[in-house]
């Protein structure tokens, strides 16, 4: 196990007894300015559809702030680790095009943040302290916060609870070939017959199924959920399909920062590192 991962599983047992801290940093969180506000953007979509290098991209070549490993591992504390990331996180040049199934290396890799999601958006007592938070971190930094992780796939009546303005991009990728390269992902923490990634509801009726027929129920299930909670939301989503986003990158990324800045008014500032014409296919 890396040295991340150790101080990641310790953080799992430290951090929610930490309350003084946590009392401190939800304080925090309430003493947001009174500048402009900065929609928040979530990406989600069925795994292995491109989230991840979506995300890097993103952070590459525009400004936002966004959840680093280091936020992830000390997720009870939001404010306080981005306080101290913060720095670090703005010296990131290129957040690069690998990445290990979601997840991306190094103390201020591009997180998924799955630990402070479960902490924040799983516990009813802690969504309105969510929002909060992601308003305070955006307000530090004068930057929109830009997350990525495919279970906010089935979280998205939560986050709109959290933040009502949030903005979602959703992606989009061949069923077929996702429905494979989500088994190439479940052979690679298990075998095929473990399941792997957002877990929609109703699972249980494909659990005798061939591995196939789940890997394509679940990403079938993921859009639908996404179609049915953004409807019942009366919102809709910046849709990102894969195979065009490898194609023409400029395009793609332009095209979400100027859809985000005529629905927002915000308009997102770029780091200069030039977009590639075209960008090689991940598994």
């Amino acid at each position: 196990m890396s040295v991340l991962g150790i101080i990641s599983e310790t953080c799992q047992v430290v951090m929610p007894r930490l309350w003084p801290l946590t009392a401190l940093d939800r304080q925090l969180a309430k003493s947001v300015g009174d500048g402009p506000a900065l929609p928040p953007i979530f990406i989600v979509g069925p795994p292995r559809t491109g989230t991840t290098i979506l995300y890097q991209r993103l952070l590459t070549h525009f400004r936002f702030t966004y959840p680093s490993n280091v936020d992830a591992a000390l997720f009870s504390l939001p404010c306080m680790a981005h306080a101290i990331s913060r720095s670090f996180k703005d010296r990131e040049r290129s957040h690069g095009d690998s990445s290990d199934f979601g997840y991306v290396p190094g103390l201020w890799g591009a997180s998924e943040a799955g630990p402070l999601m479960r902490y924040f958006l799983d516990d009813e007592r802690r969504v309105t302290s969510f929002g909060q938070a992601v308003r305070h971190m955006s307000a530090a930094s004068g930057l929109p916060y830009l997350c990525k992780n495919t279970v906010n796939a089935v979280r998205l009546p939560t986050i709109f609870e959290a933040l009502p303005d949030a903005w979602v991009v959703r992606t989009h990728r061949d069923r077929e070939t996702t429905a494979r390269s989500i088994l190439k992902m479940r052979r690679s923490v298990g075998s095929e017959q473990d399941w792997a990634g957002v877990r929609p509801d109703g699972s249980e009726s494909v659990s005798a199924a061939a591995p196939i027929e789940q890997t394509r129920w679940q990403y079938d299930a993921v859009q639908s959920q996404i179609d049915r909670d953004l409807a019942a939301a009366g919102r809709t989503a910046f849709d990102v399909q894969y195979e065009e986003f490898i194609a023409d990158p400029p395009a793609m990324l332009q095209g979400l920062a100027s859809a985000y800045a005529n629905d927002t008014g915000i308009v997102v500032g770029q780091s200069g590192i030039p977009i590639p014409d075209m960008m090689k296919k991940p598994g």
